[in-house]
C-alpha cells in the first residue's frame, strides 16, 4: 500500500504478482510430481480464460515444461497489457492501477480486521484441547495474513486485466430542440364529444379561477 500511496511504478509489481498468481494455478492443474499426460490442461485453459480472459489453447502443453507454460502465459499477458496501456496511455494506466491497489488491499484489510478480532474471542477456548492459546494465535494469525495477501494479489491482477476500456461519448443536451419532434395526438370530436366551453383550444390562452392554461 506504501508503493501505491507513493506513486511508484507499479508495473512490474503486477507481473510479479501475476507470475506468483499462475504459478499457483499451476501447482493445482499442472502438478510438479505429475506426468503432463495427466495434467488437468482443460481446467488450466478454462482457469485462464475465466481469471485473464487469455487463450491458453494454443499452447502445446503435453511437450512442454511448465517453466516454459509460465513464460508464454506471461508474454501473452504483456502483450495484452501493452494494448490496453497504449490505448489509454501510460499515465492513465498507472491511475487505474493505482485505484484498483488500493481498493482492493482496503477491502481486504478491514475483512482481515475483522477476522482477526474474531479470533482473539474464541482463540482462549484451545486452551481446554491442551493447545497453548498464544502460540496457536501466532500460527492461525500468520495462516490468515498469508491467506489475505494471495488474495489481494489474485483480485488485483484480475480486476486490472478485466478493466474494460470504454470511450467517452460526446456530450449532448438533454433537450436538443433542433432535432425533436412533438406529437399531438388530435381530440375525436366523434368518440369524445366537443370540448367544453371553458376548455381553451390549442394555441389559446385562457383563464378560470386564477389558473391559466396556455401550450408551450
Amino acid at each position: 500500500r506504501r508503493k501505491v500511496l507513493f506513486g511508484l511504478d507499479l508495473k512490474e509489481e503486477l507481473f510479479q504478482m501475476a507470475e506468483e498468481v499462475i504459478t499457483l494455478a499451476m501447482d493445482d492443474f499442472l502438478k510438479i510430481d505429475v506426468h503432463p499426460e495427466d495434467w488437468d490442461v482443460k481446467g488450466f485453459i478454462v482457469w485462464m480464460r475465466g481469471k485473464f480472459i487469455v487463450d491458453a489453447s494454443g499452447i502445446n502443453f503435453k511437450d512442454s515444461r511448465r517453466v516454459t507454460i509460465l513464460d508464454e502465459m506471461l508474454a501473452k499477458l504483456k502483450d495484452i497489457y501493452d494494448k490496453k496501456e497504449k490505448f489509454l496511455t501510460t499515465e492513465r494506466m498507472r491511475l487505474i492501477e493505482k485505484f484498483i491497489m488500493l481498493q482492493t488491499i482496503d477491502t481486504w484489510w478491514k475483512r482481515h480486521l475483522r477476522n482477526m478480532d474474531e479470533l482473539r474471542e474464541w482463540i482462549g477456548f484451545r486452551a481446554y484441547g491442551q493447545v497453548d492459546p498464544l502460540v496457536e494465535y501466532k500460527r492461525e494469525a500468520y495462516e490468515m495474513f498469508s491467506e489475505m495477501e494471495g488474495s489481494v494479489k489474485a483480485e488485483t491482477i484480475e480486476k486490472i486485466f478485466k478493466v474494460q476500456i470504454v470511450k467517452e461519448e460526446e456530450k449532448r443536451p438533454v433537450f436538443n430542440l433542433t432535432k425533436q419532434t412533438f406529437i399531438h395526438e388530435e381530440r375525436s370530436a366523434l368518440k369524445e364529444g366537443p370540448l367544453p366551453e371553458n376548455v381553451p383550444s390549442p394555441g389559446e390562452e385562457a383563464e378560470e379561477k386564477g389558473v391559466t392554461f396556455k401550450r408551450e
